[in-house]
Order: structure tokens, then sequence, then C-alpha cells
């Protein structure tokens, strides 16, 4: 059964945390090597870069809800086995293709894999977590993508620099066989596998009805996260910032760790919906400053406000789904937390490129930003009274 560990920092916690810094590395590292090597290598638009980046994003989405249903329905690890073996070899198969057409099947056959595994081995490890800990593990689970986001992007860049395309593609190759044969390591808390009864498969088992109004919010927060991610190296290009955009990402990075290191605690103490708050407050403030200052330095400081913001936004808004859940549907829990993200990184690729091409990289971010700050008051209003009416009545 999850949870039956007393210790937080357990053997296969640990696996599970370097199995996902490892398997996070792999996407961060070419997340701004792709735009590039599309418009320089394969002569892209801006609104082909968009619809090539985004099948990733939609493939991971349609994906999402079945692999929850997998992960909480048959064995995790033959699940992240499955999954892991065509997620390594997609990698490689960037170097042999040459034809934009051909590229965007193999990023979406790309995104369906990451979907799935990334599921799963969030789910691995939310099993080895102690109830007690949820938070907390967590946020420390998470700090492990802010250090893939630390180290990934600015070690994409300086490969692409120093080398070429070809040496980023080879090195996720060798960096997701590494994440496979750590994860296979791990042996997570054995549980029973719960046969469906009358009725047979349902909503609940693809998607967390519960989390419905945090599901809403949460697409709203992560719409401009998913412009900043995917467009960031042209936005410093464009503007002429003496900034290289992979040390953008480390800055941010640090951000990320250092709010991780104490929200856990918080939510653990039940400050869940004020960690969510302060989250989108400093988020908003740092997007106004991205998108307004043009000197490094300043510019690298809002990362590092970006950071904390997403750094208290992501795992509060994942412990809410998993304490909305009941234990036979974590699975569904993390897949709905993770559709949320798909569609807002999914829809504001696709969206930024046209918005980009047809007005410009700053109205685009300008809107963004604006969303982010409905989503705010849609929380305040909506997303936060629920999540307190379902605790008050789960306690009940």
């Amino acid at each position: 059964m999850p949870f039956e560990n007393e210790t937080l920092f357990n053997r296969n916690y640990n696996l599970l945390c370097l199995c996902n810094f490892l398997f996070s590395c792999c996407f961060h590292l070419i997340l701004p090597v792709l735009p590039l090597y599309l418009t320089e290598s394969l002569d892209a638009s801006k609104t082909t870069l968009g619809l090539v980046l985004s099948l990733y994003a939609l493939a991971a989405l349609l994906v999402r809800p079945f692999s929850g249903w997998l992960v909480d329905s048959f064995p995790r690890r033959k699940v992240f086995i499955i999954c892991m073996i065509p997620f390594t070899f997609c990698f490689f198969g960037y170097i042999l293709i040459m034809n934009l057409l051909l590229l965007a099947g193999m990023r979406f056959l790309h995104g369906m894999v990451f979907g799935a595994a990334s599921t799963t081995i969030s789910t691995m490890a939310v099993d080895t977590i102690p109830l007690n800990k949820l938070g907390t593990g967590i946020g420390l689970y998470g700090i492990t993508n802010s250090l893939a986001l630390a180290v990934g992007p600015m070690c994409g860049m300086l490969l692409v620099e120093s080398f070429s395309f070809n040496a980023v593609f080879l090195f996720c190759t060798a960096v997701a066989l590494a994440s496979m044969i750590v994860g296979l390591l791990a042996r997570p808390p054995q549980r029973e596998i719960v046969k469906r009864e009358r009725g047979g498969i349902q909503l609940n088992d693809f998607f967390l009805k519960s989390a419905l109004t945090g599901f809403i919010s949460l697409i709203l927060t992560g719409f401009p996260y998913g412009l900043l991610i995917n467009y960031i190296s042209l936005h410093t290009k464009e503007h002429g910032i003496d900034a290289n955009a992979g040390f953008y990402f480390s800055f941010l990075a640090l951000g990320l760790i250092v709010s991780r290191l104490f929200s856990g605690k918080l939510m653990d103490k039940g400050y869940l919906l004020q960690v969510i708050l302060a989250g989108k407050i400093c988020a908003i403030i740092a997007f106004c400053a991205f998108i307004l200052v043009t000197d490094s330095s300043l510019f690298l400081f809002s990362a590092v406000i970006m950071g904390v913001g997403y750094g208290l936004l992501s795992p509060a808004y994942q412990t809410m789904f998993i304490i909305l859940s009941d234990a036979e549907h974590h699975g569904t829990a993390n897949s709905t937390y993770f559709i949320a993200w798909d569609i807002s990184v999914g829809v504001s690729v696709l969206l930024g490129g046209g918005l980009a091409d047809l007005i410009s990289l700053d109205f685009t971010f300008w809107f963004g930003t604006a969303l982010l700050v409905f989503s705010m008051l849609f929380f305040l209003r909506v997303t936060a009274k629920r999540y307190k009416q379902a605790t008050t009545q789960t306690a009940a």
C-alpha cells in the first residue's frame, strides 16, 4: 500500500527522484534547441514552428487520461518499461529525419510516450511518500524537475554552440537510457490492483472530476509559462538582450528550487491555498518584468521571481489533486494534473506562434500575463471555495 514508509528519503523515493531528474533533463535539453533547429536547419516559419512544437503537448494530452488509467490498473513498472523504450530512441530519430512533415510525426510520437512515462514516474514516486509528508515529498520531488531545468537548457545550448544539433540529440538519447536504468532499480510498495465491478470503467478513471475547477485554474496559469519556455530564445534575440536563453532557465530553476524547499512544509501545515495565491502574485510580477526589461541583470532577476512563483504553484496544484482523490485514483489525479499542463503548453505554443506572426511576440506575452491575472481571480472566487467544501465534507 502507498504511504507505508515512515521515512521520506527512502531508497525507492531517492531512486525515483534521480530517475525523474534524468528524464526531465532530456525534455529540457532540447527546449531552447528545437526552435533554432527548425528555423535554421529546416527553414520553418514561426507559424510552422508553433504547429510542430505544439504536437508534442497535443500528443501528451491525448494519452494522459489513458496513462492515468493504465498506472492505476496495471503493474506500474511494466508500464514504465513500455513507455521508456520508445521515449529513449525517439531522440535518436531526430538525427535521422530531415523532413518537416516526418519530424512532426516523430514529435507527436515522442509526446505520447513522454506523457505516459511522466505520469507513471510521478505516480510511482507518490507511492513511496508518507501521507503526512505528501506536500513536502511532492515539492522535493519537483526539485528534480527544477534542477533539470537549471542544467538542461544551458547544456543544450552549449552543446549546439560547441558541436552541433546532432550532439544534443545523441546526448539526450544517452541520458534517457540512464533514466530508464535507474527507474528499473526502484521497487515501489506493492499494491493490490482493484478490479472494476459493476459499471466497469467510469469517467473518474480517466479524469478527476472533483478537481475540475482546479484543473481550469491550472490551465490558465500554465498558458504564459508555455509561452515562456518555448519562445524565450526568440524573445531575447528580438530585444537584443545580452543573456543566453539557457542562463535564464538556470536562474528560473534557482527560484523554483528555493521556493520548493519551504512550500511543501507550508502545505503540510494546511496553507495550501495561501501558497497558490502567493505563487500567482509572484508569477504576475515576474512576467511584467520579463516583458519590460532589457537589461541582462534585471532580466535574469525576473527569472528568479518567475521560478519562485511557479515553484509554489506547481507542487501545490499537484498536492491539491492528490488530496481530492482516493488511494485507487492517484494515477488519475496525476494524469489530470499533467493534462492541465499539456493543454496550457500546447495551446500556448500553437497560438503563440500565430499571434507573434500576426501582431508581435510582446503582445503574445502580455496576453499570457492577462490570462494569469484572470486565473488568480478565478482561483479566489471559485477554486478555493470548492476545495474547502470538498475537504470539509471528507473530514466530516
